[in-house]
């Protein structure tokens, strides 16, 4: 079964109680995890001048981007807090930290398993700390080059537990840029779970990785679409997100067993549809030739793939037209 995640990111806003809400109703659309983002912002920026243009209820914004990411920081008393809510809900709490102290609040809540964010896949010190935890690692690809990923993947072991998620870093991404065949690649080649950070509009495309083989997803997570930030307008709201995991465990029904054999509905259906050895005519006292038998519904007697073990017998019995060939009708000559 895939594994399905609320990705609420910064769309907290700050507030405890925005992500107390998203918790819980993530939990009720059925998503395995829910995963915030406790980040320091100094961890990843030191120039104030640089600033982020993004839509925000409808109009365009620019602004600092020290100063947004700033706004939406969450401290360790704020993740404890989502933590207890995650498990009075019975959903897997996640968050992506920026530096080692982060990884280790996440450790010490209790986490099962640690993400990195795309824009930290070259730091390799960091990386190299999560793995150092023995928790799951997830890995996200955004913006990588197979160098950059190389690089990564060289900090683990085969034993250890990593996951790569397939990631396209725009938001949100339009069809000619989500390139999910790279999902199949990453497989392929570094031999590991893998899974999709989805930044497209709808589910169609977690479908479609899920049907590739991703085993792990994502989806950026909003109360509504109309609040104030830069990830809100492109990120899905509650209604939304329980179709969109009802879409994804729908299509892993479908896809159902690899195995090569009958469905459990076929085995019923078989004894109806399926054909048995039957006899041709009425007869009694003969030696058993091709003409002196057919195939006909029911399935429950003899297998018409068995017809040249009956071929040559004499049949010991006066039976009627239709009626199915037994075991015991004949001997041998």
């Amino acid at each position: 079964m895939v594994f399905i995640v609320a990705e609420v990111g910064i769309n907290h806003n700050g507030s405890i109680e925005i992500a107390e809400e998203l918790i819980e109703q993530a939990a009720l659309a059925g998503c395995d995890a829910i995963k915030f983002q406790n980040y320091k912002t100094e961890d990843f920026l030191t120039d104030k001048d640089l600033t982020y243009t993004y839509l925000s209820q409808g109009v365009e914004v620019i602004e600092s981007q020290f100063d947004m990411f700033k706004r939406y920081e969450i401290d360790y008393q704020f993740l404890s807090r989502a933590k207890e809510v995650c498990d009075k809900h019975s959903i897997e709490f996640l968050s992506t930290p920026t530096s080692e102290i982060g990884v280790d609040d996440l450790v010490r809540l209790g986490c099962k398993k640690i993400k990195n964010g795309s824009d930290f896949l070259s730091n390799l010190s960091l990386i190299k700390y999560m793995r150092s935890t023995g928790l799951e690692v997830i890995i996200s690809t955004g913006m990588a080059g197979e160098r950059e990923i190389d690089q990564a993947m060289n900090v683990f072991s085969t034993d250890d537990k990593v996951t790569l998620l397939h990631c396209t870093s725009s938001y949100p991404t339009d069809d000619n840029n989500v390139n999910l065949k790279r999902m199949i690649s990453l497989r392929d080649k570094y031999k590991v779970p893998v899974g999709f950070s989805d930044h497209t509009i709808g589910s169609f495309s977690a479908v479609a990785s899920t049907i590739l083989g991703a085993t792990f997803i994502e989806k950026h997570y909003t109360l509504d679409h109309n609040l104030k930030g830069p990830d809100h307008h492109f990120s899905i709201t509650p209604k939304e997100l329980n179709e969109y995991v009802k879409a994804i465990r729908r299509v892993s029904v479908i896809l159902g067993s690899a195995l090569i054999e009958p469905s459990k509905s076929e085995l019923k259906t078989s004894n109806d549809a399926l054909l048995s050895i039957v006899y041709a005519r009425d007869m009694s006292s003969v030696i058993l030739n091709e003409d002196d038998l057919t195939f006909s519904r029911p399935g429950d007697g003899i297998s018409p793939t068995r017809l040249n073990e009956f071929l040559g017998k004499y049949l010991i019995k006066t039976v009627k037209k239709g009626e199915q060939l037994k075991e015991d009708d004949f001997q041998q000559l």
